[in-house]
């Protein structure tokens, strides 16, 4: 895309959004779009005290009203956000934030990081049932500052509840022979809560080679005495796919296994004093076929593991003046055949000011690594907000965030990928300033940003070569500009909008072909409307335009609809309704039309 087109449609949006804002008067509205966070919730990510910041909050009331069946459907939602499944659904999905590599992205479950030290493309596999999900958090680019390496596009915390007396079950059918079924209960016992949840699901596959099985386990507990909280979670993930066209023009299978858990404990001190610790670990098993109906001409297995914990000291002063500091050990490792046997230890250091001061806030996030294979890292971030009014708010944040190679990018060695043991860490600058309307009953906002990346890691590869290979990249200079709105045109009719457009300036050498990393979604327009129809339905229609840089435009429509009667509710979901034909990646094709219906029970 020419810089004059990118600054063009740039201009267009921004004309229509304060022709919006210019009317905005005529819209009216119950609740508000973006309710607010407590900024003391002992899972809440560190980054909700931070100024400057731009985030998006999924509560639990927006869960139900996008009638969304997993955490990869409700995060589509956002236009920063890309999402590439692969294969059928639940299979596979890597997610990228404002153009960044699947690895610059971190997920946290309870504010512990349950991130993958091989490779990105296993990010997603969370062992955590949506039905048990309270609260999504995502913080679009960045966040190295404070949560360290893989953290340089973004985060993602996925926050669990325990609902006293919860029971809940479902059943689905769809198309290609895939059915799902899910059960789960919560068990109050004095003082604390333990909710189990299990759910088991399979598909045919839309073409050969891309079935599914899926089973997962989670259980989730808390405990309150006094001054004293403590939060835990355990889950089980288990999936056996097809994976033809997921890596290479190779008939793949893949079956993984992830365990993960973590514990959150938070002592509160005084009125004005609090102490937190955090411990997590997570395991994954991947079994690898490059060959589907031949094992033996290709065959590796890979385990990796990582265990971290961290403790932290929170103490404000007379409310307006909030500082953390925290300290942070990590183990990596990992036992492959193909990949051979590695481990990796890391220790940092952080620290976090918050200051506010009249109508202004500052934020200030420093942080120091040291041992990411012999590296040492320092990192900051800087936040300013500054309220011209009640109702309106601008924004400015400059951040320095690293990322260092996954266990894949450095030593993986197949017919189809090659990796780089001589991989230079990435380094990550970027601003941002934005803009946000807050009123009774509408939110708004729009963020501009620039993000100039150094020795970018990436596979790539030659024209008319087969073997994908890891490199570092000269210099990626990313700009973009987001928007968002969502308000409600009638008592039952809620319009949610989010807008993306990115513009990459790459010093890469001619002939080269990006598989993930030069060829983001240069447009990204995602638009949900959701209400209510006569006889008690409820409604969900979602439309997500994309243009990829290279020139691929999809549009697929989702429709949703759904009916409560007592403790029961059938709803029956259309994904991609005009039956759409695109690539996710190059020479993977995307599920076609795909129909589902399903009952669920819960009270």
């Amino acid at each position: 895309m020419k810089s004059t087109v990118f600054y063009r449609n740039i201009l267009l949006l921004s004309a229509n959004f304060l022709i919006f804002l210019g009317n905005s008067e005529i819209i009216r509205a119950d609740t508000p779009v973006m309710p607010e966070i407590v900024i003391n919730s002992n899972k809440s990510g560190r980054f909700l005290n931070s100024c400057g910041i731009e985030s998006t909050i999924f509560n639990k009331d927006d869960i139900d009203a996008l009638q969304a069946s997993n955490i990869s459907e409700l995060l589509q939602e956002i236009a920063a956000i890309g999402i590439v499944e692969r294969g059928a659904p639940g299979s596979q999905a890597d997610i990228t934030i404002r153009g960044s590599s699947i690895e610059g992205v971190l997920v946290m479950v309870n504010g512990i990081s349950i991130r993958d030290p091989q490779t990105g493309h296993f990010t997603m596999d969370i062992p955590v049932d949506l039905s048990d999900v309270e609260r999504v958090e995502v913080l679009h680019g960045g966040g190295a500052p404070v949560y360290g390496s893989t953290a340089s596009g973004g985060v993602v915390n996925i926050i669990t509840g325990c609902d006293t007396n919860r029971a809940n079950g479902s059943f689905s059918i769809g198309s290609y022979g895939s059915h799902n079924t899910s059960a789960g209960t919560v068990i109050p016992i004095a003082g604390s809560a333990m909710s189990l949840d299990l759910h088991h699901g399979s598909s045919d596959g839309y073409t050969s080679g891309t079935d599914n099985e899926i089973s997962g386990a989670n259980v989730t507990g808390s405990y309150q005495t006094g001054a004293l909280t403590v939060d835990w979670n355990m889950g089980l993930l288990q999936k056996k796919f097809g994976a033809e066209g997921f890596y290479g023009d190779y008939p793949s299978y893949e079956e993984t296994l992830t365990l993960a858990g973590g514990l959150h404990a938070q002592h509160v001190l005084s009125p004005d004093s609090i102490i937190r610790i955090k411990a997590g670990a997570r395991g994954h098993d991947d079994d690898f076929i490059l060959v589907r109906d031949d094992p033996d001409l290709y065959r590796n297995t890979h385990y990796n593991r990582s265990v971290l914990y961290s403790g932290e000291f929170i103490h404000s002063i007379n409310n307006n003046y909030f500082a953390v500091i925290g300290a942070e050990s990590e183990f990596t490792g990992i036992t492959s055949g193909a990949l051979g046997n590695h481990s990796d230890r890391n220790n940092a250091l952080y620290s976090g000011f918050t200051a506010e001061k009249g109508r202004a806030n500052l934020s200030v996030s420093l942080r120091y690594d040291s041992g990411f294979r012999n590296i040492d890292s320092f990192v900051y971030g800087t936040g300013l907000m500054y309220a011209l009014s009640a109702r309106n708010h601008v924004k400015i944040r400059t951040e320095k965030s690293f990322r260092v190679p996954t266990y894949t990018e450095l030593y993986y060695d197949s017919p189809a990928n090659r990796g780089n043991p001589f991989l230079k860490p990435e380094y990550t600058k970027s601003v941002e300033t934005g803009y946000e309307f807050t009123g009774d009953n509408i939110s708004s906002g729009f963020t501009v940003f620039i993000r100039k990346a150094y020795n970018t890691i990436d596979w790539i590869r030659r024209y008319n070569e087969t073997i994908w290979e890891a490199e570092n990249h000269g210099e990626i200079i990313t700009t973009g500009i987001e928007f968002k709105t969502g308000f409600i045109v009638t008592g039952s009719l809620n319009i949610r909008m989010s807008a993306m457009l990115l513009d990459q300036d790459v010093k890469r050498q001619e002939g080269i072909e990006s598989k993930y990393t030069l060829n983001p979604a240069a447009k990204i327009v995602s638009g949900t409307i959701t209400g209510k129809l006569p006889y008690s339905l409820k409604y969900m229609i979602n439309c997500r335009f994309e243009e990829k840089i290279e020139g691929d435009t999809r549009a697929p429509l989702k429709i949703s609809c759904s009916k409560k009667v007592s403790n029961y509710t059938i709803s029956g979901q259309i994904r991609n309704v005009c039956n759409e034909q695109y690539e996710e990646i190059p020479g993977l094709k995307a599920p076609g039309r795909w129909f589902s219906l399903r009952l669920e029970y819960s009270r």
